[in-house]
C-alpha cells in the first residue's frame, strides 16, 4: 500500500513537473494574450511571429482624439524591418510573466526605419482643431509664492478650461510610427501649491526675509528692513520681481528731511 501510495506521489510530481515546464517554455517563447505592439495584438505570437506581423501589416495613417477619427490618412508599407527583431526582444521581457496573464500590456517599439512622411500632417490637423476648440475658453491660473508684509504666502491657482495642447502633441509623438494613433484631450491643470516649481519659488523668497540694510544720507543712518524696503515680490523663472513703492515713499521723505 505504502509503495503504490509513493508511486503515485512520484507519478503526479513528475507530472506537475512536466506541465510547470511545458508552460515556463510557452511563456519563455510567447507573448502575453492580451499584448499590443504599436497597436498591433501580438498575443500568443513568438517574437519572430509578432515582428513578421507588425512588419506585414499596412499603416493605416488614423488619427483618433476621444474615440473621433481626426486624421484619415492614404495607407503606407511598415515601417519594421528585420534588424528591429531585437526592439521586439526587448519589449517582450517588460510583459513576461512565469504564468499565463490576460493583463492588457500596450508596448511601443520605434522601428529603425521610421516613415514619418506623414506626421506633419497630423500635427497640423491635431493642431488645427485644438486651437478652434480652445477659442473662448479660459486658461488656468498657477499657484504663486509671494513675499508680502515681511511673510511669505502662497495663493492658490484657479482651474481652467483650455484643453491642454502640450500634452495631446507629445501623445501625438510617443505614438508617431502607429497604425492608429489614439488621444485624449484633457484640460490644462494650475500648478498646484505642493507643487516643486511653487515650492521653489517659496524657497527663494524666503531667503529676502529678515533682511537688514544701513541707508546713510549726510551724517544721518537709516537702519531699513526687508519690510522697509520691498512691498511685494515674486519669483518667476530664475528671477525676482519686485515692488518697491514702500521704499520710494520712505526715500521721498528722507528727500524732503
Amino acid at each position: 500500500m505504502r509503495f503504490q501510495l509513493k508511486h503515485w506521489l512520484l507519478v503526479i510530481i513528475v507530472l506537475l513537473l512536466f506541465v510547470l515546464g511545458i508552460n515556463w517554455w510557452h511563456q519563455a517563447h510567447h507573448f502575453n494574450k492580451n499584448v499590443t505592439i504599436n497597436g498591433i495584438n501580438v498575443g500568443g505570437l513568438t517574437t519572430k511571429q509578432a515582428l513578421k506581423k507588425v512588419k506585414s501589416t499596412k499603416n493605416q495613417n488614423q488619427v483618433y482624439l476621444n474615440d473621433d477619427l481626426i486624421y484619415d490618412g492614404s495607407d503606407t508599407d511598415s515601417a519594421f524591418t528585420l534588424a528591429d527583431e531585437g526592439k521586439v526582444k526587448k519589449v517582450f521581457r517588460e510583459q513576461f510573466t512565469l504564468f499565463p496573464s490576460r493583463k492588457a500590456y500596450s508596448l511601443e517599439v520605434k522601428p529603425s526605419k521610421r516613415d514619418l512622411s506623414q506626421y506633419d500632417a497630423k500635427k497640423a490637423t491635431v493642431q488645427s482643431l485644438l486651437q478652434r476648440e480652445n477659442l473662448g475658453r479660459q486658461a488656468p491660473v498657477d499657484a504663486y509664492a509671494e513675499l508680502r508684509n515681511g511673510k511669505v504666502v502662497i495663493h492658490k491657482g484657479q482651474k481652467g478650461t483650455k484643453i491642454d495642447e502640450q500634452r495631446i502633441l507629445h501623445q501625438l509623438s510617443s505614438q508617431a510610427t502607429n497604425s492608429k494613433i489614439y488621444l485624449t484631450a484633457k484640460q490644462q491643470q494650475p500648478l498646484s501649491p505642493d507643487s516643486k516649481p511653487v515650492q521653489n519659488e517659496k524657497k527663494q523668497l524666503q531667503k529676502l526675509t529678515g533682511k537688514k540694510v544701513n541707508y546713510k544720507v549726510e551724517k544721518q543712518t537709516y537702519h531699513l528692513t526687508t519690510d522697509n524696503v520691498i512691498t511685494s515680490a515674486t519669483y518667476k523663472n530664475g528671477q525676482y520681481h519686485f515692488n518697491t513703492s514702500v521704499i520710494d515713499k520712505k526715500i521721498k521723505q528722507i528727500n524732503k528731511k
